[in-house]
């Protein structure tokens, strides 16, 4: 796939090309996740971020040069780079269109394999055979950011893998995330672990406090109306199922 012409390029145009320059570059060691991975598997929420895990690595420092080295293709690009302990963020503006190029590092997470396909055919480009995090650990991360954030945007994600995918959550992976709790807000601070009961109880309440203006609200800009309209009742209760799911897990 050619880089992107400045003056033409898309936001979508610019992400294929990226997710196919590390697929090219790390091969099965680049791990997409997060809102395009699910875009891959028909997810019609619109993101401009990509997520990643580089596996198996013990720092960011092992794969920064790499990135650093398929970034600087993207001539007269304005790229800033930050890092954090367990993450870093490149932020890309490339004319008029701009992402964010979000990744951390792993030993060990499983992964598997996903086509670039549905995205390609938009722009008219070859799809390519990429690696992917497996879809129980996604979904188990994806919960556990969840409980961290609290955010809509991340309920209706795991909506769509419970549902719409059929994937149920890898116990252990989400409850070793559980033990490594980590969040921004202010009422949640101060909380270092947590269990999978506690986790549970927070999907009650919060579900149970979401009311229907709120969900079309928060989502309207991820969604075109007629992807979005008519599916806050079965959003809810696929989530309870979900939590009737996690509920028997615990008695096992």
């Amino acid at each position: 796939m050619k880089i992107p012409e400045s003056q033409t390029a898309t936001t979508t145009h610019l992400m294929l090309w990226l997710i196919h320059r590390l697929a090219q570059e790390f091969q099965e060691h680049a791990l997409l996740k997060g809102g395009m991975q699910l875009a891959m598997l028909s997810s019609h929420r619109e993101t401009n971020d990509l997520d990643y895990t580089f596996v198996p690595f013990k720092s960011k420092k092992e794969v920064v040069a790499k990135i650093d080295q398929i970034l600087s293709e993207l001539a007269g690009a304005i790229i800033t780079k930050s890092f954090h302990s367990t993450s870093g963020r490149y932020e890309i503006i490339f004319n008029k269109t701009n992402l964010q190029l979000e990744f951390n590092v792993s030993q060990d997470t499983p992964s598997t394999t996903v086509s670039t396909k549905l995205l390609a055919e938009k722009l008219g480009e070859l799809p390519q055979v990429i690696r992917a995090m497996s879809y129980d650990v996604a979904l188990s991360h994806k919960i556990a950011a969840w409980n961290e954030r609290r955010l809509i945007r991340d309920l209706y994600d795991i909506y769509y893998w419970y549902r719409i995918v059929g994937i149920k959550p890898n116990r252990k992976v989400l409850t070793d995330r559980l033990t490594k709790f980590n969040s921004r807000l202010p009422r949640l601070r101060r909380i270092k672990s947590m269990t999978l009961e506690v986790l549970i109880k927070n999907l009650e309440t919060e579900l149970s406090a979401i009311k229907e203006k709120d969900y079309y609200e928060q989502l309207s800009q991820l969604f075109e109306k007629k992807d979005l309209e008519g599916t806050f009742s079965l959003f809810k209760s696929t989530l309870r199922e979900l939590i009737v799911h996690l509920a028997k897990t615990l008695q096992n």
